[in-house]
């Protein structure tokens, strides 16, 4: 049954690379061909949507291999959360929606991730240079997101759109700070800390060009933007998906 369900991963993670490398064929396309027009390329939409559907199905098929049963039914709750996001922003095209849908899916991660978070609270004593090299990421990433927030702000007229940003911004910003805490404390075994944060570092990078696409006006850095969502995206979902197995069970003995 081990065996199956590695090999069963192994097809799943091989099927998510091919999708997500003709997913970025098909953006970047047009730079490179001009007769290839990006109406043409919305076809990519449909490898994305598969991404989705295969990164949940490593969430959904980890039974018994889970960290536990209730990290398990928090992951499945969030990447059910996670295709209704997707869904509120590429097919209802109501981003206002797809954002809070998205910020519920990070209200889900803050709370997996900080499992046992308080038990640990004499981190700072303990671990002095850990301490310092995490509030110093954590301030950059605050200062990058104040930026990125008076570069929207200068370029979105919707000012409902605005706030549910700046509201996901700080999401955002308490996931990552939560993610980077997991790994730090060693809230989780090590490679899923590891994965955890990995994946929270790629969210952010998805989410920046997110929200740079949103607001900028039509041309190509929006377009690039736009493009680059995928590329940091695939690898958050994949990363994320696998931090919810206990990999030493998946070991073949």
């Amino acid at each position: 049954m081990i065996h199956k369900k590695r090999y069963l991963i192994i097809i799943i993670l091989v099927l998510i690379a091919i999708a997500s490398l003709i997913i970025i064929l098909l953006d970047w396309l047009p730079f490179i061909v001009d007769t290839i027009s990006l109406y043409e390329t919305r076809h990519s939409n449909r490898f994305k949507a598969i991404v989705v559907l295969l990164a949940t199905s490593i969430v959904f098929i980890t039974g018994n291999n889970s960290l536990n049963k209730k990290d398990l039914i928090m992951m499945k709750t969030i990447y059910i959360l996670i295709i209704l996001a997707d869904t509120a922003l590429v097919l209802i095209q109501n981003p206002i929606v797809g954002i809070l849908f998205f910020s519920l899916v990070q209200l889900g991660l803050i709370i997996r991730n900080s499992v046992g978070l308080k038990d640990k609270i004499r981190f700072a004593k303990e671990y002095p240079i850990k301490s310092s090299l995490f509030i110093n990421t954590i301030l950059s990433t605050v200062l990058f997101l104040l930026f990125l927030v008076k570069l929207i702000n200068e370029h979105l007229d919707d000012r409902l759109l605005l706030t549910v940003i700046i509201f996901y911004g700080l999401m955002l910003s308490t996931s990552l700070w939560t993610a980077l805490a997991n790994y730090l404390l060693s809230l989780f075994p090590k490679i899923n800390s590891i994965l955890v944060s990995l994946g929270m570092f790629f969210f952010v990078l998805c989410d920046i060009n997110v929200g740079l696409s949103l607001t900028l006006p039509h041309g190509l850095v929006q377009t690039i933007s736009s493009n680059l969502v995928w590329i940091f995206y695939s690898p958050a979902l994949t990363l994320i998906a696998l931090s919810g197995y206990n990999l030493k069970s998946l070991r073949i003995k």
